[in-house]
């Protein structure tokens, strides 16, 4: 055929496609990832995102995925054509507008987000989910809901988001609907708007501190993923706390969430009496915090390292965080000593009630220096938020690199 004959021929192909399909936005890529038409400028924001989903419509001949940005919902359903004698991929995109979650109970995060979170966390650090190494293999094996029991502060989110990462999503978008702030306002939204996350196709969905619910919603919640079909077109993952006596009404809602979506359950065990993970999640922190505070640190002694080894830890990891860097900070460049843990551990108890595993009242001594008391209430404000620091910033108003320098003790420009 005659280079008319191609540019006929392909000018005829572009406007069938266009015109038998008025209801979407089209973007048209050759094999190389090139626009084949004129994108519009509100849509290159998603040029990345079609890019990274050729290979899977060629493979699958289409492929369906959900992107927020901007404050828009984006409806994105591809195809590979081959009429040409050469491939276009054709995305077909719809948009509407997103509803408002401004009290954080559901939040969207990129990969390079949630990656860098985990990285950035203590139980990344500690590599905490190594000790779990035959459940994930079993989770990423299969592809059913997930839910993860276990006491605060032991690391749930941080599993959520390792087996997000670890999946075959983990191009996709990471989801949390965070059930301690869910509002009438943002429930009505989430259950009957058709284009709440629940509706979603392709990511990862987290149903964070799922306990936090009434039965009443957690049914509705069921029954809401059961119509749907949430569970089969997105990956679930759900963690519920242990932490508490839970009520009848609370076993019975984890129970039915279990069986009506067929979970694989992973319980996560408290840190108190795993002498061995206490010992190397201490090695692995004061070598970090010794990087982190430039100190030349020596060792923690024995009967210190015991000492902590016998602690309760109600809070578990991330209370061994806090602990950990009270530690340091106190023993400067010299050794860490019995006498040295014996007083930190007993202001720790001042902080913590132990004996329903509730976190209480936090105290903050005012008469410390200004930036003492900041990266105290960061500190804070994290383990709230279980490492995520993203989470963190937004809580406090602050951008995350203000909360790195806070955390690090650098002093900010006046």
């Amino acid at each position: 055929m005659s280079r008319d004959g191609i540019q006929q021929s392909e000018t005829d192909f572009l406007r069938r496609i266009i015109s038998e399909n008025n209801d979407f936005q089209i973007i048209i890529l050759d094999s190389s990832g090139e626009a084949v038409t004129p994108v519009p400028s509100h849509l290159t924001l998603l040029m990345p995102v079609l890019r990274e989903h050729m290979a899977e419509a060629a493979e699958n001949l289409s492929c369906r995925l959900v992107r927020r940005r901007g404050g828009s919902v984006y409806r994105i359903n591809g195809n590979i054509d081959r009429s040409m004698g050469e491939d276009r991929y054709v995305f077909y995109i719809s948009n509407s507008t997103s509803p408002s979650s401004d009290n954080g109970s559901i939040s969207h995060f990129d990969p390079e987000e949630i990656q860098d979170d985990v990285d950035a966390s203590v139980f990344g650090i500690t590599h905490s989910e190594s000790m779990y190494e035959s459940e994930l293999s079993e989770i990423m094996s299969r592809g059913e809901p997930v839910l993860i029991s276990g006491e605060i502060g032991i690391g749930k989110d941080h599993m959520a988001k390792t087996i997000f990462l670890r999946s075959r999503r983990h191009r996709d978008q990471f989801v949390v609907i965070n059930c301690t702030r869910i509002n009438a306002r943002n429930w009505n939204s989430l259950i009957r708007w058709e284009e709440s996350p629940l509706y979603d196709v392709g990511n990862t969905i987290f149903i964070q501190n799922l306990d936090a619910l009434s039965y009443d919603q957690v049914m509705q919640l069921l029954t809401v993923i059961d119509d749907s079909g949430c569970a089969s077109l997105n990956r679930i993952v759900i963690s519920c706390s242990e932490q508490r006596a839970l009520t009848e009404e609370k076993n019975h809602q984890i129970l039915q969430t279990i069986n009506r979506l067929h979970c694989q359950v992973l319980f996560m065990k408290p840190l108190r009496g795993q002498d061995m993970a206490i010992r190397n999640s201490v090695r692995l922190m004061l070598d970090h915090l010794s990087r982190r505070y430039t100190y030349a640190m020596g060792t923690i002694q024995p009967q210190a390292l015991n000492d902590l080894v016998n602690f309760g830890w109600p809070q578990n990891i991330e209370q061994l965080k806090r602990v950990m860097e009270k530690l340091v900070i106190a023993a400067g460049n010299r050794t860490i000593t019995p006498e040295t843990v014996s007083s930190v551990l007993n202001s720790e108890v001042s902080l913590v009630q132990a004996d329903d595993g509730s976190s209480s009242t936090n105290i903050i001594d005012i008469n410390q220096p200004l930036s003492d008391i900041e990266h105290e209430i960061v500190e804070l404000v994290l383990a709230q938020t279980g490492g995520n620091q993203t989470e963190a910033a937004r809580r406090l108003g602050i951008g995350r690199s203000t909360l790195w320098r806070i955390r690090k003790g650098e002093k900010q420009d006046d």
